[in-house]
């Protein structure tokens, strides 16, 4: 018999709707997988077996009771632990929260249940998910299933490790600064970043000042584009409790290849050196998305200068308004995050600056679609670095910080930007494309 954990989770829906296979056996192989895997790659860190088993057999029963069957019915999935799960502890991390047990689920637990989601348990995140590897001093580090030197990236890091080991069939993350995307890349699987507000953030782990809730997105993460999107129907559209979100036209799952594209290319090489391996594939990419009559080109503004800046500021200021809680128990928290609140906080006037810096890029953008369908970009400026440093890029150590930059764009635009491995790079590790689409056409996106 085939691995069960190898089929997508389309196929799995599938097979489980013709009785081929039962929510029972496809939880037992994923909880096998886990046991046989989970100890060497520590990406999850809170297992829930037995409640999998329970709902597992529950799903067993409605199957063979012939009820109408929930879109993902008797699917495994598993939860970045920045989201609330009833019943299961979250700790986003932080020894602060060790044994914080939330009494419900947050908005995205709740609609992967109801679409017949079991959840499998929680994958592991840096502290307060403030950094762009998987860390912390509770757990320990995510290890990377390609090499075990290398970092899985951050923050949903602990999620694409899971999947990318077939640990788990589906996932959910969330981004401010690559979140989605880095770990994506560094582990060879597919996520996005949907626009910003399509998926509400109600039950999600939140840190610092509103405004956050303008910059963070909540996704989908999977090994394949066709289970990212499903995954996102499931995932989409307003709460009544989230403030910044609001409905926007639904995502289509069944995605055909398109080609023809007129395609720009985002390209910052200037402000951080690019490996050729990463050009390379992005350049690749675009040529396959602009073949048959479509076009590439690289997009040009002088507001693309800005991008890291105003990105640093909005979240630097944003550190200082973390809540008293973090601040009074500063002991236990990791040295690398408690290093952050010792920043120096911006200036008022700065903060103001970046805000009208954040809407000048956003126009930038706004200009690139009516030349551009979609517009390509690094993710990182090389394959998964090693450990918890940042690349090294001909010769030259680079800051983590500064090597993600590509990915700041979208978290200042809210447009969509999706992630999928497109080749390997010379060190042989995956190297994922962002893929970036209009506000509102995340289907495109994908």
């Amino acid at each position: 018999m085939s691995d069960i954990t190898k089929f997508s989770a389309v196929k799995l829906t599938r097979k489980i709707r013709r009785r081929e296979l039962s929510p029972v056996e496809v939880t037992d192989a994923y909880l096998a997988r886990i046991e046989k895997c989970n100890p060497k790659l520590n990406a999850i860190v809170t297992l829930t077996a037995d409640a999998a088993r329970d709902a597992a057999k529950r799903a067993e029963q409605d199957v063979m009771s012939g009820k109408s069957l929930p879109p993902l019915h008797g699917v495994p999935v598993t939860v970045k632990d920045c989201f609330d799960t009833a019943g299961v502890r979250t700790t986003w991390g932080s020894k602060m929260r060790a044994d914080m047990v939330p009494t419900e689920d947050a908005t995205l637990v709740k609609r992967l249940k109801a679409a017949g989601c079991i959840v499998l348990g929680k994958t592991n995140v840096p502290e307060f998910a403030m950094s762009q590897f998987t860390d912390n001093i509770l757990f320990g580090p995510t290890r990377n299933p390609y090499r075990a030197d290398r970092s899985v990236g951050g923050s949903s890091g602990g999620e694409a490790a899971a999947l990318a080991s077939r640990m788990s069939p589906l996932g959910i993350g969330s981004d401010i600064g690559g979140s989605l995307r880095i770990p994506a890349h560094c582990c060879g699987i597919v996520s996005i970043r949907p626009t910003q507000g399509r998926c509400p953030m109600t039950g999600h782990m939140m840190m610092g000042p509103a405004y956050f809730g303008t910059m963070a997105a909540m996704g989908p993460m999977a090994r394949n584009v066709a289970d990212v999107a499903l995954l996102l129907t499931i995932l989409e559209g307003p709460d009544d409790a989230d403030p910044f979100c609001q409905p926007f036209p639904a995502t289509n799952p069944k995605l055909k290849p398109r080609t023809g594209l007129r395609v720009g290319i985002l390209d910052l090489s200037d402000q951080c050196p690019v490996a050729e391996d990463v050009q390379r594939a992005v350049r690749q990419a675009a040529d396959v998305l602009a073949s048959d009559g479509g076009r590439v080109e690289k997009v040009e503004d002088p507001a693309l200068s800005q991008i890291f800046q105003t990105w640093l500021t909005l979240m630097s200021f944003g550190f200082k308004d973390l809540t008293p809680e973090v601040v009074a128990h500063r002991e236990m928290l990791d040295p690398r995050f408690a290093m952050l609140l010792d920043l120096p906080a911006p200036e008022p006037m700065a903060f103001l600056q970046a805000d009208l810096l954040r809407a000048g890029i956003t126009m930038a953008f706004i200009r690139f679609y009516r030349e551009h369908d979609v517009i390509l970009a690094p993710v990182l400026t090389s394959t998964a670095p090693i450990g918890d440093q940042g690349p090294v890029v001909n010769g030259e150590p680079q800051q983590l910080v500064y090597a993600a930059m590509h990915t700041y764009a979208s978290v200042l635009t809210g447009d969509p930007a999706a992630v999928v491995p497109v080749a390997n790079g010379e060190d042989g590790l995956p190297i994922g494309v962002q893929i970036h689409a209009r506000r509102g056409n995340d289907t495109l996106a994908l």
